[in-house]
């Protein structure tokens, strides 16, 4: 084939995809348009495409983005999932809360011979006494005394041990400072419970749950009568300040201590874990 002939061949062949171009629809025109440019530059035509796709992946980001820009875009992301997770715990939190004090008041509001009140727990001590004592909002100008119970819907979960004008200092039934008179529930029989023994020097004891309470100095009719299972329930016996038949916890084993007495352990009612609202019972 002549040049002349090449050339008269390559301009029809312009001539009809011209024609093709001006005669096909919008999208296969795109589409022909896309074609002819990557076989005319394939380098240029294949980045844009990589561009544009990375551009839809994160939402439609401008061309002129910087990979700076794009790097505090996602910084920013991952900040606001990171604050969302924390909205949802909060949110949670507080409908948790305002579950328990919804029970905390039906309970204050309940017919009784005594007064209920509602207290915040102002402080725990995480590093010392996690699961031994709480600080909390109410002291002896709203008629706590050292003595009075606290409790949860679940039970006992410690004593007033000391009050000022405003807050009050909360032995908690984990700790080993605790001791209290009680009796066992349908039976003639008083006893003393214990907070749970702590091994010397163990400082891991300070960061977990407390073991089961001892229960001991049994007296009464049927002192050797005692099952797993019984329900251990406060006593006003020791303390005129303590309210009665506040659940404490439910027999969970028995032992013999050196001079062969019987002592029980009991399970207490009431999880230490979650405390942020409790309630005073003044008799």
């Amino acid at each position: 084939m002549s040049k002349l002939s090449s050339k008269i061949f390559y301009f029809l062949a312009f001539l009809l995809l011209l024609a093709l171009l001006f005669f096909l629809p919008e999208g296969r025109q795109q589409r022909l348009r896309e074609l002819l440019a990557l076989a005319s530059s394939p380098a240029k035509t294949l980045a844009e495409i990589g561009a544009r796709v990375s551009r839809e992946a994160l939402g439609g980001l401008p061309e002129n983005f910087s990979l700076e820009e794009r790097d505090a875009l996602l910084q920013d992301l991952a900040q606001t999932r990171i604050e969302l997770h924390a909205a949802q715990n909060d949110s949670e939190r507080l409908r948790q809360d305002n579950i328990t004090l919804q029970t905390l008041l039906r309970l204050q509001r309940s017919p009784k011979t005594h007064t209920l009140i509602v207290c915040r727990v102002l402080r725990r001590y995480p590093l010392s006494d996690y699961y031994g004592s709480i600080l909390i909002d109410r002291g002896h100008s709203d008629g706590l005394k050292p003595g009075h119970a606290v409790l949860s819907p679940e039970g006992l979960v410690g004593i007033v041990a000391q009050t000022t004008a405003k807050e009050s200092q909360v032995t908690l039934v984990g700790s080993p400072r605790l001791s209290l008179s009680c009796k066992l529930a349908k039976k003639n029989i008083a006893a003393l419970i214990h907070g749970p023994a702590r091994a010397a020097n163990s400082s891991a004891d300070l960061f977990l749950p407390p073991q089961d309470m001892l229960l001991d100095s049994l007296s009464g009719d049927d002192f050797d009568s005692v099952n797993e299972g019984d329900w251990v329930l406060t006593s006003s016996l020791g303390s005129e300040n303590l309210l009665d038949d506040i659940p404490i916890g439910r027999v969970s084993a028995s032992e013999t201590d050196n001079a062969g007495a019987k002592r029980y352990q009991v399970h207490p009612a009431a999880g230490l874990e979650n405390l942020r609202y409790v309630l005073v019972a003044i008799p």
